[in-house]
């Protein structure tokens, strides 16, 4: 928290949820913090907790990345998959629907970027810094079909190869094949476990058949599915681990 970090190390401000307002609100109003909402920062040793900031309705607002004001060759060179070099991340929405107890739940509704801003941040890196490759990095991509489909159907033309976090029980063949023509390489799928009764423990709200059926649904359209999974959860047993 963030009582935590002021209290044990030499910060002296906490940003609180988004910050790209918060933090030009800080630069602007350095010597009278107590106007800025969504911090919590520390003054002689007593920390001082101001009203939480309220989301940015309209994500599409925000300007993107100054890329030009990053060493972005290292980026660029880190920042790969499958062979498609370079690559770079890229963020089109916040938030998840669902609630699974072992998350940190960053934010608590789900908002998207249009998919026109989206994919005019595409072409923007693709022509800048002739991006071969996209790592969709929100915590969950694929959570609206319609808009996949109309993603899809946008991002094709680009003839760029990308990767996305997805969700077992949100999927299927036909959106699947949709995706892999429209570029998709690697969906990335929060599986956790292949027992019931820990998925269950989670509030995962999937089943195992769902994981077993969206992973062969994904091999078939020929796109790679990388599979997050988690050992040693509350509940777990030689029991558990049978099922």
């Amino acid at each position: 928290t963030a009582e935590i970090v002021l209290n044990n190390t030499d910060t002296d401000i906490c940003v609180i949820g988004e910050g790209e307002i918060t933090f030009k609100e800080v630069v602007e109003n350095i010597n009278r913090l107590e106007s800025v909402k969504g911090i919590y920062f520390k003054q002689d040793e007593r920390i001082t907790k101001n009203p939480p900031r309220e989301y940015v309705k309209n994500l599409d607002e925000i300007d993107f990345p100054a890329w030009d004001l990053f060493p972005i060759d290292i980026y660029l060179k880190n920042c790969n998959f499958d062979n498609f070099s370079p690559a770079i991340d890229v963020i089109t929405g916040r938030g998840c629907p669902y609630d699974c107890r072992f998350c940190s739940k960053t934010f608590r509704d789900v908002r998207f970027r249009s998919v026109e801003n989206i994919i005019k941040e595409i072409q923007l890196l693709i022509h800048k810094y002739n991006v071969k490759g996209i790592i969709f990095e929100d915590e969950l991509f694929v959570v609206n079909k319609k808009r996949i489909y109309e993603f899809c159907d946008k991002i094709e033309p680009l003839n760029i190869k990308w990767m996305c976090n997805g969700r077992v029980n949100l999927v299927d063949s036909n959106l699947l094949n949709r995706m892999k023509k429209a570029g998709c390489q690697v969906i990335c799928y929060g599986v956790e476990s292949g027992s019931q009764t820990i998925l269950d423990n989670m509030n995962k709200q999937i089943t195992t058949e769902q994981s077993k059926q969206a992973i062969i649904d994904t091999i078939e359209a020929r796109i790679r599915p990388n599979l997050f999974m988690m050992y040693g959860y509350l509940g777990e047993t030689r029991e558990t681990l049978k099922e």
